[in-house]
Parts: structure tokens; sequence; C-alpha cells
């Protein structure tokens, strides 16, 4: 006969699963500022994740912007870095800044914050 014994003294909580949280954007840097035709700016992507998970970039941007190092030239997944050059590549706007969108996004998980913002073009 088997005897299963008493579990008295024992841990009384079950191991409660790891919840995993979403990373967060606390702010996007342009250095140095307004980018002039046929120049750079280095924009920062300041993200942090809760769990310590290792984080990937998504980039996207418009015409007249080109992304450093994008095959497309206004779009970027799967990087790295939190921070890419930006050229403002013409042909000269008439417009004084151009919309673009960071997503700062778990490798594994995929979970994901995004922010969208404008850098100024100085013309």
């Amino acid at each position: 006969m088997l005897s299963m014994g008493s579990c008295a003294g024992k841990d009384k909580d079950p191991v409660k699963p790891r919840i995993n949280h979403p990373p967060r954007i606390d702010s996007v840097e342009v250095i140095p500022g307004p980018v002039a035709l046929f120049d750079s700016v280095t924009i920062i992507c300041h993200a942090v994740d809760p769990d310590g998970d290792s984080l990937v970039y998504d980039w996207f941007s418009q015409t007249p912007l080109w992304i450093a190092g994008a095959p497309q030239k206004e779009y970027l997944y799967w990087t790295t870095s939190n921070e890419r050059a930006v050229y403002y590549a013409g042909p000269a706007s008439s417009a004084s800044s151009v919309p673009m969108q960071v997503f700062a996004r778990e490798s594994v998980s995929g979970l994901q914050d995004g922010v969208a913002f404008r850098v100024q073009l100085k013309n």
C-alpha cells in the first residue's frame, strides 16, 4: 500500500506563471534637431522592458526622409539598435515636418509599444 503523506508545512501557494509585460517607449529623441536637405539626424528610441526581455525595433518614415540601412529607404524591421540615422534625401519639401513611427518589440513574444512623431525639416 502506498502512503501519500501529509503536505502540512509545505508551500501553500502553487507556482505562479510568469506574466510577460509589453515594452514601454519613454521618449524619442531627434538629434541635432531640424534636418537640412542632404543632411541627417540621429533618432534615439528610449524604451524599456519591465521583464528585461531583449527588444528589436521597427522604423517607418515617409518621403523625403530615408532611414539609413533600410533596403526600401522608408521602413526597416527587426533592428537591434535603438537608434537610427535618417537622411533628408530631397527633393526639397514644402512641408515643415515629416511623420515617422518606431516600434519597440520583444523579439520572442512580439509584445510591442509604438510611437508616432515628426522630424522637423529645415527648408
